[in-house]
């Protein structure tokens, strides 16, 4: 949570769970690893958060390429954003495909725009990652950066054909 004092308030009523760990920090601004060090937290870990609608893309890519990386993610998003997220047969996305480089993202269940103060004129929705041991695509590290280039490039302009899509050389 950024807001130290909403940070507070929310550890206050969640005194009873000794290992939640509940750091008022922005984790855009912070590696993973540092978080767990602030916390006095060894790995392995799981993320869990109500993640603010305009940065979800950004913190959950952050979370999955991070070393250690945790075992799972469980945020509340967008439901827009986790149907994305999850994609399947048919509906696959740069989103998803990225996620599922990393890990296997799941639609828990929607929370209806009722359950917050005041209502979001969004509807929401609760993913779970979990994280694979290693990345679904067998390449370096270093490669990976071209393979997510190639898919952005792919997902640019959905219509026309893969071979339309790239420069002549």
């Amino acid at each position: 949570e950024i807001d130290e004092e909403l940070a507070g308030g929310t550890r206050a009523r969640l005194a009873a769970y000794d290992r939640l760990h509940i750091l008022a920090a922005d984790i855009l601004d912070f590696a993973p690893i540092e978080l767990l060090q602030e916390a006095g937290v060894e790995p392995p870990f799981v993320a869990v958060g109500n993640l603010p609608y305009y940065i979800t893309q950004p913190i959950v890519r952050r979370l999955l390429e991070s070393d250690p990386a945790p075992t799972r993610i469980v945020v509340l998003v967008q439901r827009e954003v986790a149907v994305r997220m999850v994609g399947g047969p048919g509906r696959e996305s740069l989103l998803s495909l990225s996620v599922k480089v990393y890990g296997v993202p799941r639609l828990l269940f929607d929370v209806p725009a009722s359950a917050f103060w005041p209502p979001p004129k969004v509807q929401s929705a609760v993913v779970e990652i979990t994280r694979l041991d290693r990345p679904a695509v067998d390449l370096p590290r270093e490669d990976l950066v071209v393979f997510f280039h190639l898919l952005r490039a792919g997902f640019a302009q959905p219509r026309k054909q893969i071979h339309n899509v790239f420069p002549e050389e």
